[in-house]
C-alpha cells in the first residue's frame, strides 16, 4: 500500500495496523526526536532537490523493492 499521511494519527495507524514502511525527506532525520523515532520504524530517507535527487530515488525505490 502507498500512502501520503494527513495528520500525526496517520502514521500512528500505519505504524500500528499496518506495519508500514516510511519514506520521508532527509531533513527529517535532523529534526531533534522525531529523527530517531523515524531512524526507528526504519524509514527511507530521500533527497528531493540538487544533484542527488535522482540517484536518492533509484536507491529508494530500490529499498522499497528489497522490503516487499
Amino acid at each position: 500500500m502507498i500512502s501520503n499521511h494527513r495528520s500525526f494519527l496517520d502514521i500512528c495507524i500505519g505504524v500500528g495496523y499496518f506495519a508500514a514502511c516510511f519514506v520521508a525527506k532527509e531533513m527529517v532525520k535532523k529534526i531533534p526526536g522525531v529523527g530517531r523515532v523515524s531512524d526507528l520504524l526504519n524509514c527511507i530517507y530521500v533527497t528531493r532537490v540538487g544533484g542527488d535527487a535522482a540517484a536518492s530515488r533509484a536507491k529508494v525505490f530500490e529499498q522499497i523493492r528489497v522490503r516487499q
